[in-house]
């Protein structure tokens, strides 16, 4: 059995390559672990409908007035661009890419990300009847 990425381990590959957090953060490397997971958490709240006290359930020791802070933090406009131009950039290498089509033209579709039913947000994936979650891609 294959076994399926979940979010954190994606957020983390893609950061790897691209240095997101670096250009969120001012050209700069995260002082801390802690640092790091705020950068994180606020690009999440950031790109769903999520609150920094919803993203605070999700991810253990973090506060929502730190996530809070974080947003506002990161929020420069031409910082979200250069970081989301460099993440695009990444995906736009894989082979798959040239099957999604025009880049003017834009879906919906809700992505199913599977989790633990202790996750705040969890609800039953009524496809594959398991916990998750949906997150919708925004460009």
């Amino acid at each position: 059995m294959r076994c399926v990425p979940q979010l954190p381990e994606i957020i983390l590959e893609i950061d790897s390559v691209t240095r997101f957090n670096w250009l969120l953060l001012g050209r700069r490397e995260p002082r801390s672990r802690s640092e790091l997971l705020l950068v994180y958490a606020a690009v999440l709240a950031h790109g769903t409908s999520l609150s920094a006290a919803d993203i605070s359930r999700m991810v253990p020791g973090l506060s929502p007035t730190a996530i809070r802070q974080m947003m506002n933090r990161i929020a420069d406009e031409r910082k979200i661009r250069q970081a989301a131009d460099a993440v695009l950039e990444f995906m736009l290498r894989h082979p798959i890419a040239a099957h999604w089509g025009r880049a003017d033209l834009a879906s919906s579709d809700m992505m199913s990300l599977e989790t633990t039913r202790t996750v705040w947000q969890a609800r039953a994936d009524p496809r594959r009847r398991t916990a998750s979650i949906g997150m919708y891609t925004h460009t």
